[in-house]
């Protein structure tokens, strides 16, 4: 629900180029916009012509099948906990704005009865608070794509290591395979990754606006026109392209 992904062909796509152009507020999803992923050198292409954007490099990184998970178990301070991340704490890691500023579990899941159905997580507890924090932010059948962060006051203790474990243990258990993704130039993140035991796969490219800014937003524009049985939502734009 914050990334975007463009696929087919935008010579064919005149109304979809014209729909991010508009950046419609009613549709909901540009209000959290973080950048656009292009599946082809076309899109890519018709997108920096189109748009003042820029290229952010990303790195993706896959678990293989008989990688030795890291211990973590034994190596959990006497003083802390890792819990399951069921709907009401991820409700509460909302509400507490310590791990993520912003509503992080609802942002990828939309609603918590969706997380509550699909997703999971772990998280890492001293006494009552969280100190750390590995969700699931997308799931398919096949792949489960990790977010790991920690509360400033817990950094640096290993906290991160011990949670990612957990949740790759976890993952695993469901018959599914973690993924990892992250900027190219946080290091931090691919260090974290590499040392797991991740392994690099074809890196990809996302256009954002310069400074993740969100997309100035046009409404009244665009209305909703209807739901097909193949699962598209058809919005339809009123006024003429200008």
């Amino acid at each position: 629900s914050y990334e975007y992904f463009l696929a087919g062909d935008p010579t064919l796509s005149a109304e979809l180029c014209q729909f991010i152009s508009d950046a419609p507020p009613e549709v909901g999803v540009f209000q959290y916009m973080y950048g656009m992923v292009p599946l082809n050198s076309a899109w890519q292409a018709a997108l920096l012509e189109a748009h003042p954007l820029e290229t952010i490099g990303r790195l993706n990184f896959r678990w293989q099948l008989g990688t030795p998970i890291p211990t973590w178990r034994d190596h959990v301070p006497p003083e802390a906990q890792i819990v399951v991340l069921d709907r009401a704490l991820a409700e509460r890691v909302d509400r507490d704005k310590q791990i993520f500023p912003v509503p992080f579990t609802r942002l990828f899941w939309s609603e918590y009865d969706r997380y509550d159905a699909h997703g999971y997580g772990v998280a890492l507890m001293i006494d009552d608070a969280f100190a750390s924090v590995a969700l699931a932010v997308s799931v398919s059948p096949r792949d489960a794509i990790l977010s790991i962060d920690t509360a400033y006051r817990f950094q640096r203790r290993g906290y991160a290591k011990l949670v990612g474990a957990a949740f790759i243990e976890e993952t695993l258990r469901q018959g599914l395979l973690p993924v990892w993704d992250c900027d190219d130039f946080n290091e931090a993140s691919i260090k974290l990754a590499r040392g797991f035991g991740f392994v690099e796969q074809q890196p990809f490219v996302e256009l954002a606006i310069p400074g993740r800014r969100r997309p100035k937003m046009r409404d009244g524009l665009w209305h909703y026109n209807s739901s097909r049985a193949d699962g598209i939502i058809v919005w339809r734009r009123i006024e003429k392209y200008e």
